[in-house]
């Protein structure tokens, strides 16, 4: 009986462990406001995602991407869709940073060669 008990106990926690493992990214608190990102080099971003997996990012000089998004392993997924991505850059592209966020928040994520962005959501689109 006790061995059958504390094969339950381990086959839960496996379980557990299995789960965090694949943690996924919460962007609940993002969808349907905006992320202002400003990169170190002064570069702003404005980053709606859409209920519908849309996204649509403006950068500073007005250029605009647009695609799907998506949530894979605790990260912020973008394919672009609209203009196509230059060949060989990651598509789709996933960040690190953004779960857990909602509007009024204020925070930094990492960025390239180790720098960060900082970023600050804001109440709609």
């Amino acid at each position: 009986m006790i061995g059958h008990q504390l094969a339950g106990a381990v086959l839960a926690a496996v379980v557990a462990l299995a789960a965090a493992g694949t943690a996924s990214a919460d962007m609940s608190g993002l969808v349907g406001n905006t992320v202002i990102g400003v990169t170190p080099d002064k570069v702003t971003r404005k980053i709606q995602l859409g209920a519908d997996g849309g996204y649509r990012i403006t950068l500073s000089d007005g250029s605009v991407s647009t695609g799907k998004w998506t949530e894979e392993g605790g990260k912020l997924c973008y394919e672009r869709i609209d203009p196509p991505p230059p060949a060989g850059s990651p598509n789709p592209l996933c960040v690190e940073g953004f779960d857990g966020h909602k509007a009024g928040d204020t925070w930094s994520a990492p960025w390239r060669n180790g720098a960060t962005m900082s970023l600050t959501a804001i109440s709609g689109q």
